[in-house]
């Protein structure tokens, strides 16, 4: 004989975090949420860190929003950027009135730096972050040579050209570039022109990768 729904439900719930994260995904979206809201916020935190922050955001917005905020100071910087994206645009303000300015930041900066490795990617470099790495240092290899990236959001370009040239150093890269996403200063501009292998390039968006693409070709020329 067939359990009831409710005794299948709190079997279900009693697993280890590492199966219950694996039964959940493939579960229909009513089952997973009244499975979902039996959870504490601890054990949720618990069950969401073991699956990749895609599979966590589509799981996150099925808890309702009066649980989601308090949540938030516990999940990864990765997880909370792939679920503000995922969320509706009432429940993601709310979220965000609970993430703390410095926090805020954080997330800002990892949102242009995997934008931008996007653009890098669209123009046909292979990018990777390296291990270790502070945030926003990207390695984009085009034809077997390698350069560093430095992304930062809000910069005048003088923290980015020295966040390049210290990446290029440490992880010994033919060349550096620093992307911001305002114009830099006139200074650092023609700071970066006095040298050959560091070029610096505004990008706000995908209108500006042939402009990324042009500078990725100009430190490796």
């Amino acid at each position: 004989m067939a359990l009831p729904v409710e005794k299948q439900l709190s079997v279900v719930a009693a697993l280890e975090p590492d199966e219950l994260a694996g039964v959940l995904i493939p579960m229909r979206p009513d089952i997973r949420q009244r499975i979902l809201a039996t959870l504490s916020a601890d054990r949720l935190l618990v069950v969401i860190g073991k699956v990749p922050a895609d599979r966590a955001a589509e799981l996150l917005p099925m808890v309702p929003p009066e649980r989601l905020a308090p949540l938030v100071a516990g999940l990864a910087d990765e997880t909370l950027f792939a679920l503000l994206r995922q969320l509706p645009a009432d429940v993601q303000q709310r979220v965000w009135t609970a993430i703390p300015r410095e926090r805020g930041q954080s997330i800002v900066s990892l949102a242009y730096q995997l934008d931008v490795r996007a653009a890098l990617r669209r123009s046909n470099a292979d990018v990777v972050v390296p291990t270790g790495a502070p945030r926003g240092i990207l390695v984009a290899t085009i034809v077997g040579k390698h350069i560093a990236v430095a992304t930062i959001v809000g910069d005048d370009g003088w923290t980015a050209v020295h966040d390049a040239k210290e990446a290029a150093h440490r992880l010994r890269t033919v060349g550096a570039l620093a992307v911001v996403d305002r114009a830099p200063a006139d200074e650092v501009a023609d700071h970066c022109r006095t040298m050959d292998w560091i070029d610096i390039v505004t990008w706000s968006g995908a209108h500006d990768d042939h402009y990324l693409k042009r500078s990725m070709v100009a430190v490796l020329s």
